[in-house]
């Protein structure tokens, strides 16, 4: 029964291993290192060449002729898109670069972890793994059809409620054409129609990598962490079970019949199990630091993007927000964008918040075990277990060394409205 749930534990955790897979390749932002190489080349180089485009051309363009004109809506929406598609594109240039580590984390998440040889049955496992398992599909069928709906909104309807309104004319003395979906300069004529289609399949093309990238962040972010926070409550059951743990692998070695009234404690066969249960739950513990440490070298970069980006974007949002109010259409659209702005920030923070929950939960359940009736030798390596479990386990960004807690959430929506109030101030 143990093998059998030790099997369907590890198919499990494969099963997490394609998802992440899957959302990280739909974005573009990850490909198998040992096989396809040569595509991982393709990609960077296509993502930096957008990057440099993005800095050097596209946004000083568009900041270069709204400006003059005084076209201060369409300034913010320009630096809204200039900023989305500038980090998007930085971290998926990182994310490659980094394949080697996602490989390895993959590969971790994949093989479980570490598996607990000659230990009995938990039934509480297959509750924790399946309680989490459900979270994250009902999390995904949350965001997946949030984010499309959004791309759809503003690509789609835009146009439509614009014809609606001003019933197929220009207005007179009018810059940019209307009836895209979003207000952006071009370096051709956006009146004529090869211009328009040019310049509306620009949008639509930048919106589907927009909501791609979207997707796999917040959703790959987030399986990583599931599979990475289920490992810690599996750790933290395993260590709250060590003594019953300890007398299944004890009996198994055929100890004498004790004495009545004797302890088992006082067996050093007993002493022995105690050792190699604690030994088990070290190792475990080990490979999750390990893991930790390769995730940091790519989930780290998505960190900064998140904490860099998310206080601009909200600010901006606001100010286009009082510059929209003449319009219920484009209030609907700031309000959509903003809500997914809102928890894909959230995620990130609110991810790691749990993380750091969990894994300070090992010391408590470390001083729940009977240390004081065990040898020398296991209170040793107990010490050393302890010491190690003391500070809680955090996600932070890469640069900053900011933590991905809501207590960073809350700094950034602080900032962001420090921001929108001196852009308010300003115009």
């Amino acid at each position: 029964m143990a093998q059998k749930l030790k099997n369907r534990r590890e198919v499990y955790l494969k099963g997490y291993e394609e998802s992440q897979c899957f959302l990280l390749r739909l974005g573009g932002m990850y490909v198998k290192n040992d096989k396809y190489k040569w595509l991982n080349k393709i990609y960077v180089t296509f993502y930096l060449g957008t990057f440099v485009m993005l800095i050097v051309f596209i946004g000083p363009y568009n900041f270069y002729v709204s400006i003059p004109i005084g076209e201060t809506f369409t300034f913010f929406i320009v630096l809204h898109f200039w900023i989305v598609m500038i980090g998007y594109t930085g971290t998926s240039v990182m994310y490659h670069i980094n394949g080697d580590s996602i490989d390895r984390a993959l590969y971790m998440i994949g093989e479980g972890f570490y598996t607990y040889q000659g230990s009995k049955e938990e039934p509480e496992a297959k509750l924790i793994v399946e309680k989490n398992k459900k979270f994250l599909e009902k999390l995904t069928n949350f965001m997946i059809p949030n984010a499309i709906f959004v791309g759809l909104f503003v690509t789609c309807a835009t146009p439509i409620v614009e014809l609606v309104n001003l019933g197929g004319a220009i207005p007179e003395g009018s810059v940019l054409n209307p009836y895209l979906p979003l207000p952006i300069f071009w370096t051709w004529d956006q009146f004529t129609i090869h211009g328009y289609i040019l310049s509306y399949l620009a949008v639509v093309l930048a919106t589907i990598f927009i909501v791609l990238q979207l997707l796999a962040l917040s959703l790959g972010y987030s399986s990583f962490m599931v599979s990475y926070i289920t490992q810690f409550e599996l750790l933290n059951l395993s260590i709250r079970n060590m003594e019953s743990r300890a007398t299944h692998y004890y009996l198994n070695l055929n100890p004498p019949i004790p004495r009545r009234g004797m302890s088992k404690f006082s067996d050093p066969l007993f002493q022995a199990a105690m050792r190699h249960c604690l030994k088990q739950n070290i190792q475990h513990h080990q490979a999750l630091l390990r893991w930790m440490k390769e995730a940091q070298n790519f989930l780290g970069w998505a960190l900064l993007t998140t904490f860099l980006a998310t206080s601009i974007l909200l600010a901006t949002t606001g100010y286009l927000f009082l510059e929209a109010n003449d319009s219920i259409f484009k209030l609907l659209t700031l309000i959509e964008v903003q809500v997914l702005e809102l928890v894909h920030s959230y995620l990130f923070c609110w991810w790691g918040e749990n993380l750091a929950t969990e894994s300070s939960k090992i010391p408590t359940s470390l001083y729940g075990v009977p240390w004081y009736q065990c040898d020398l030798k296991f209170r040793k390596m107990f010490h050393i277990m302890l010491s190690n479990c003391l500070d809680p386990l955090i996600p932070r960004d890469k640069v900053l060394k900011l933590k991905a807690s809501l207590e960073t959430y809350g700094s950034m929506i602080s900032t962001s409205y420090t921001y929108f109030n001196v852009i308010r101030s300003a115009n």
